[in-house]
């Protein structure tokens, strides 16, 4: 399976939550995972935001807005490294930490958006995550210098629509990868969890590695239910020694 993803002439990969919890980053629905400790109807639903922001800014002090002080794992650093060499053609993310770019992956869609950077919601001027830090040092709900209305950091919620172009873009290259490669993402959130099936209806080869069960199993090529760092680990050596493949 692995000579399949190395050989890969459009090698494309989605990843989840699951990729992060080896920096030490919470995944959403582990029993210990973000949505044991604060409530999934509210934490990221936009209209609550609206009407209580002041409950998201806590959950994002605790949180989010630590991603800087974390640093990429070999899972990271493995997908930054294929892109480099040209064998990873596009990376997928529903992640929203930016420990991919901080990795080294340039060529990468997020689909679920990213917070380092920010909005108001009135005015729509541009903050950074650190502008926003700054601005929740100082109050409970970080506000725009310019207007006074509320800061949002570029996460899409919960009642907002997906960036349009990105979802088209994830379809395309779904549909032209040979190989499909999923990394620690359950699959349950679309249009993400979708993105498998359309690879599958165009003929590629659907790889997914993930402790734990996944949507898709039943369609998948090869399921491989291991830690990320091992899958990582023995991708890696396979690739720096062609010869032993």
């Amino acid at each position: 399976m692995i000579r399949y993803i190395l050989e890969s002439r459009c090698l494309v990969v989605l990843t989840g939550a699951g990729v992060s919890t080896e920096s030490g980053i919470s995944d959403f629905r582990s029993p210990d995972g973000i949505y044991a400790r604060w409530d999934r109807n509210r934490v990221f639903d936009l209209d609550y935001f609206r009407r209580d922001p002041a409950y998201f800014y806590r959950f994002a002090k605790e949180e989010l807005y630590r991603f800087d002080s974390i640093e990429p794992n070999q899972t990271h650093h493995l997908l930054a490294l294929l892109e480099e060499k040209g064998l990873l053609k596009m990376l997928l993310t529903q992640n929203i930490d930016g420990l991919h770019q901080k990795a080294g992956s340039r060529t990468i869609i997020e689909l679920h958006g990213g917070i380092t950077e920010g909005h108001c919601l009135k005015c729509h001027k541009a903050f950074t995550a650190k502008d926003i830090r700054e601005e929740m040092d100082r109050s409970p709900v970080p506000t725009c210098d310019a207007c006074g209305g509320i800061l949002k950091p570029d996460i899409v919620f919960f009642g907002e629509t997906l960036d349009p172009s990105n979802v088209k873009k994830a379809l395309l290259w779904s549909e032209k990868a040979d190989v499909f490669l999923v990394l620690g993402s359950s699959l349950m959130v679309h249009p993400a969890g979708y993105l498998p099936e359309v690879a599958k209806r165009s003929g590629t080869l659907l790889v997914i590695v993930d402790q734990h069960d996944t949507a898709h199993d039943n369609i998948a090529d090869y399921k491989l239910e291991m830690r990320l760092g091992d899958f990582s680990k023995a991708l890696y050596e396979a690739f720096m020694n062609p010869g032993d493949r």
